[in-house]
């Protein structure tokens, strides 16, 4: 085999080899033509205006009403290529702010119509649909109704006024990242085959309602001023909100219009993955609407590695009836205001103690319950909620403090609203002062209303007996959560009864040894210990003694708080055996 001197003594294959081997006087001008045509500058790639281009950059000769930079869109796209107009003028524009903006990247609202549903233009979008970046719209884009199998991609981009894709039916992605509108945005009743993405836009109002998103919905460094609309709507994957950012001034005030203080409407919506909500900036928002969403996946307000939410301090969480897989949080993650009315969770992670790049302590009963006491109205049904969840998770110590803490809470509600006190005072004096003093200014009372005093009475007796019953067994036995308080009562009880049991002990036995000799000792303790067992009898001599004096009464109230105890105990070996 003959060595080729362009190959180094290799063989060369056999495709090419008759070019490689020609005269090097024939290859080397043809290389040097490529090179020079390869180092020319693109026109489109010209500086743009303030970067030294031109106006004429990113321009094409337009036809049929088209404007030149229509016609470079079009040109761009047949090439395979985005219209990127930051990429052709070499510079960034802020899309929320209206300086710099120039008429060299204007489209029209009729052209982005026709654009996208004109078959004319199938061949411009087959390669990658339709891509525009960097560009200005004067008009409202309206494509309600419209249906279109292509992705469309309007990023960073100046809309001026809204955009209604009302009822738009997509099998693709549609992407508004980095983009910015002067007025409302609606999606409403949509139809999206793959994601949403509103990634870094800004907006006023943005209206999804009904939507059905095949994917997720990224609203990711998002900007809003006013109303986000996301009620009923129907979302396969995840609601991606990270550093979502809600506020009352705009950065440009002239075209995009004033800002308000904020609400997000998610309720009866369905998410199938995680709605996500952290390290946002929400003070200017007022509320966030969740009332009957259920979510598949993870409420996801903040973990170890991404900061909470700066909320404002009438900023509010509605969970009403709201259905979640999970809770995953950090302590500072929440408003201060919450309604969770119905609000029902099956796991809450992120409570134990989190180490990462922010180290999260455990938190306890205190937090917990502090977190109930965000909704003024919080209901029984929210502290079962959450002690069902605790005791799911081994935290058997932290579901009998938020237990606990909520018969106290229905003691306290009790005693203010229905207890004989709050009658009397509000009905009977209340009443009688005012009579007196239409009396003494010799005007006639008032005519008497028709009423059922005797119902009354019985729901205030009802009240002041519920009232006692929760009384007598928060100090017994924590209303049963708080084993160890009915056991130390229990031995303080059986001291005293001892104590004054001694007269009865003298009387009976007619002994004249010292009160706390040691056969005293043993026979009071029984006694009283036989007095608290219920349905059960230590010994038969007991029945024959009679108790004298006062301490006859203390024995009778120890025969009724025997049953507390009993029950106390009860409850404890249910604990002990339950899995």
């Amino acid at each position: 085999m003959r060595d080729d001197l362009t190959t180094g003594g290799r063989r060369q294959p056999i495709l090419g080899r008759g070019w490689i081997s020609g005269s090097i006087a024939t290859f080397l001008p043809a290389l040097m033509l490529c090179i020079a045509v390869c180092a020319a500058p693109l026109p489109c790639l010209a500086g743009g205006p303030g970067e030294g281009g031109d106006e004429g950059a990113c321009q094409a000769e337009g036809a049929d009403g088209m404007t030149s930079a229509e016609a470079w869109v079009i040109a761009q796209l047949r090439a395979g290529k985005p219209a990127d107009f930051e990429r052709c003028f070499k510079v960034w524009l802020d899309p929320a702010a209206s300086m710099e903006w120039t008429s060299a990247r204007v489209l029209s609202s009729k052209f982005l119509r026709t654009l996208i549903l004109d078959p004319t233009y199938s061949a411009a979008r087959r390669f990658g649909g339709v891509r525009i970046v960097g560009a200005q719209f004067h008009e409202s884009v309206d494509l309600q109704g419209v249906r279109f199998d292509d992705e469309v991609r309007l990023e960073n981009c100046r809309f001026d006024q809204g955009m209604d894709l009302s009822r738009l039916k997509t099998s693709r992605t549609l992407s508004l990242r980095g983009s910015a509108f002067g007025g409302p945005v609606s999606l409403a009743e949509a139809s999206i085959g793959d994601a949403l993405l509103f990634n870094r836009a800004h907006f006023h109002d943005l209206n999804l309602s009904d939507a059905d998103i095949g994917k997720s919905v990224r609203l990711s460094g998002a900007h809003l001023e006013g109303v986000l609309n996301m009620s009923r709507v129907d979302v396969r994957e995840n609601v991606e909100a990270y550093t979502l950012a809600w506020n009352s001034v705009v950065p440009d005030q002239g075209s995009l219009g004033p800002g308000i203080n904020g609400r997000w409407d998610l309720y009866d919506a369905r998410i199938g993955g995680k709605l996500i909500i952290a390290d946002g900036t929400l003070d200017a928002l007022d509320m966030i609407n969740l009332t009957g969403t259920r979510i598949d996946g993870e409420l996801f307000l903040g973990s170890k590695d991404l900061p909470g939410n700066q909320w404002g301090e009438t900023s509010r969480l509605v969970l009403r009836n709201a259905v979640v897989g999970s809770i995953q949080d950090l302590p500072d993650a929440w408003p201060k205001r919450l309604d969770l009315a119905g609000f029902a969770y099956q796991r809450w992670n992120g409570l134990q103690k989190q180490s990462g790049l922010t180290n999260v302590p455990a938190r306890g009963s205190e937090w917990l319950i502090a977190w109930l006491n965000r909704d003024p109205a919080v209901s029984d049904s929210s502290y079962d909620q959450l002690a069902r969840v605790l005791r799911q998770s081994g935290c058997d110590d932290c579901a009998d403090d938020v237990q606990f803490h909520a018969n106290d809470k229905r003691l306290r509600m009790t005693v203010r609203d229905e207890a004989w006190l709050a009658w009397l005072a509000g009905d009977g004096i209340g009443k009688m002062a005012s009579f007196t003093t239409a009396a003494g200014a010799n005007t006639p009372p008032p005519a008497p209303q028709v009423e059922r005093p005797q119902n009354r009475l019985t729901d205030h007796l009802v009240a002041v007996i519920k009232a006692g019953a929760l009384s007598l067994s928060r100090w017994v036995n924590g209303y049963g959560y708080q084993p160890a308080l009915a056991l130390r009562l229990f031995g303080v009880l059986i001291l005293v009864g001892m104590v004054v049991f001694w007269p009865t002990y003298r009387s009976a036995v007619g002994s004249t040894e010292r009160p706390w000799s040691r056969s005293y000792v043993l026979y009071s303790f029984e006694y009283t210990l036989d007095t608290m067992l219920p349905a059960v009898s230590l010994s038969k001599k007991f029945e024959r003694v009679e108790v004298i004096g006062l301490a006859r009464y203390y024995f009778i109230v120890l025969k009724v708080l025997g049953y507390w105890f009993a029950a106390t105990i009860i409850q404890v070996f249910q604990r002990l055996f339950t899995v």
